[in-house]
């Protein structure tokens, strides 16, 4: 894993990390319940770095597991942090929230707003797509929002 250098001793001092199932830094510690007894709990490496409050989560805005360098991480909701999220891995376009409709043989383009999908538009050319996608993105995600790579 990537981390600042201010933050190395501390992590260090906590003893060994591993990689865990879904990618992460982690580190499994036992602790006492109420009750008296033993149970194990999980700490993630990014959320320990940035001292997450309990329900808010950890965004890496390169996507990157396992950097987590300070300038890579941001405390934030669970809807900010999915808007960040690249293409869905049965993607076929290239471009995120970009499909092909059979139906019409165009290009369709659809956006998450408030938990409702929206159709932006329907393209003949792909790239038209992506773009009307980066411009909802921007003016709905704001920061969060990550963009298609249109080549020129």
């Amino acid at each position: 894993a990537l981390v600042d250098d201010e933050d190395y001793d501390r992590l260090m001092a906590m003893g060994k990390w591993h990689l865990n199932n879904n990618g992460y830094a982690a580190k499994s510690e036992k602790y006492r319940k109420e009750d008296g007894s033993i149970g194990n709990r999980t700490i993630l490496m990014h959320r320990f770095i940035m001292e997450a409050p309990k329900g808010m989560e950890i965004d890496h805005w390169d996507l990157e597991k396992l950097n987590n360098q300070q300038c890579n991480l941001r405390i934030c909701t669970r809807k900010e942090n999915a808007r960040n999220q690249g293409k869905n891995k049965a993607n076929t376009s290239g471009y995120k929230c970009v499909y092909w409709y059979g139906k019409y043989g165009k290009w369709v383009t659809q956006i998450r707003i408030n938990n409702k999908q929206i159709t932006l538009g329907y393209f003949q050319n792909i790239h038209d797509a992506a773009k009307a996608y980066n411009e909802a993105a921007i003016k709905h995600y704001g920061e969060f929002a990550r963009l298609n790579e249109i080549p020129q």
